[in-house]
């Protein structure tokens, strides 16, 4: 069967942004995760050194208001943080270590350790890599990832204890798990086949009993999102050049429309990332070889994923934004988007973020409009096996270190958070 797609054709210039950027490479050269509480501060966290992570927390104008951090063996490479309604986060990650298959974090609205817990499983012999964490109005945590060649999807109780954990597989294809959203008491995730520019869209109760999944060609699932009842993936598309796309389905996985979003032929997208957007749509930001430099974009949609502007940022003073791991899923506030950025500074990787209006704009940022063009795309149905696996909890210990504090300041263009 035949389906619509729109794709979208984008006139677009780079400009100047706001960065909050930081120059210590010791200590901020690998920002893994963000995430922003209640009173809309903004927490990094990732590794500097060996056996070394950090939390810092900036306000809604980038500046700091405390960091801290910790030596472990415990939690020796950060994946993702998740906030809670109290304003402490969650960090989740994994232990080098045999049969340590992740471990998990909580510390309160100040940046205190108050537990620590690693995961261990005789079946699996590496850790597992978390793409994805949310928190559910339960208070439960729902994470997703992969390891080996199979993803997974794990739910944690609020005494964080396990209450299940599936392998999710196609067939015996590599399979990695993106992202996931809740909606109505269901889970969906969004995945990929390695190397075979397949993805699928699957749908779980809270037992982890799978309902039913999708699959689609030609497109890398990413991301997903959902808005009244409607599910949203984005990723880009395959193969080269590589153009964002946002596909949407309905509650039951059934068809509703896909939208490409383009420049020109000689421009590539990558990590396009989905988040619920101030316009009744999405956000869709990621990079793209925008003027032969990897550059952020940002694209909103209205519902119907229809859009009239999309904006780049330009990377100066970087001048090199990293191609992976640069921008984080972004984060959606009443006063606009904030997001992860990595990038090269005289060859030495920094990190910070990119906070914005409503519009999508910082005082520097700049767009212009788009157009329409429309084709035909296919769904089809498929299976994917889900199966269980058993684990061991234990819990274990973060040992604090004090270090000193940084001044800086922040312009559009050419100045930076100095570190230490």
């Amino acid at each position: 069967m035949k389906y619509l797609l729109i794709i979208v054709t984008l006139l677009l210039f780079s400009c100047q942004s706001t960065f909050v950027l930081y120059e210590s490479s010791y200590e901020f050269s690998k920002s893994k995760a963000i995430t922003e509480n209640n009173t809309e501060e903004i927490i990094l966290t990732g590794n500097f050194e060996e056996q070394r992570i950090f939390l810092s927390n900036f306000d809604r104008n980038g500046d700091v208001n405390w960091k801290r951090f910790y030596r472990t063996e415990i939690l020796s490479h950060v994946d993702q943080i998740v906030s809670k309604n109290n304003n402490s986060t969650i960090v989740l990650g994994s232990r080098l270590a045999p049969n340590s298959i992740f471990s998990i974090a909580h510390f309160n609205g100040n940046g205190d350790l108050s537990s620590m817990t690693n995961y261990q499983s005789n079946i699996i012999p590496n850790p597992l890599l978390i793409n994805e964490a949310i928190l559910l109005p339960s208070n439960k945590i729902v994470a997703v990832g992969t390891f080996s060649n199979s993803g997974f999807i794990v739910m944690i109780d609020n005494m964080n204890s396990i209450e299940w954990i599936k392998t999710i597989q196609l067939d015996d294809f590599d399979t990695v798990v993106k992202d996931i959203v809740y909606q109505n008491n269901q889970l969906y995730i969004v995945g990929e086949v390695v190397n075979e520019q397949i993805s699928f869209v699957s749908k779980f109760d809270l037992t982890g009993s799978l309902i039913i999944s999708k699959a689609f060609f030609e497109y890398s699932g990413l991301s997903i999102s959902s808005i009244n009842n409607i599910i949203y993936v984005g990723g880009h598309s395959w193969p080269q050049p590589r153009k964002p796309y946002l596909l949407r389905m309905t509650s039951n996985l059934d068809f509703v429309a896909l939208q490409n979003y383009a420049t020109n032929d000689n421009v590539v997208y990558e990590d396009c990332s989905i988040n619920p957007g101030h316009q009744n749509g999405v956000v869709i930001t990621g990079n793209c070889d925008y003027n032969t430099l990897n550059t952020p974009f940002l694209i909103q949609t209205n519902i119907n994923g229809h859009t009239n502007e999309a904006i780049y940022f330009d990377d100066s003073p970087a001048n090199q934004i990293i191609g992976s791991d640069w921008v984080e899923n972004p984060l959606t506030h009443q006063n606009g988007y904030s997001f992860l950025i990595r990038y090269l500074v005289n060859n030495n990787i920094r990190s910070g973020f990119v906070r914005t209006d409503p519009s999508g704009k910082t005082d520097c940022a700049k767009s212009e409009n788009i157009k329409y063009n429309r084709e035909e795309i296919e769904l089809e149905n498929i299976t994917i096996s889900a199966i269980n696996f058993s684990f061991d909890s234990h819990n274990n210990n973060l040992i604090p270190e004090v270090r000193g504090n940084y001044i800086g300041t922040k312009k559009c263009e050419d100045s930076f958070w100095i570190g230490f």
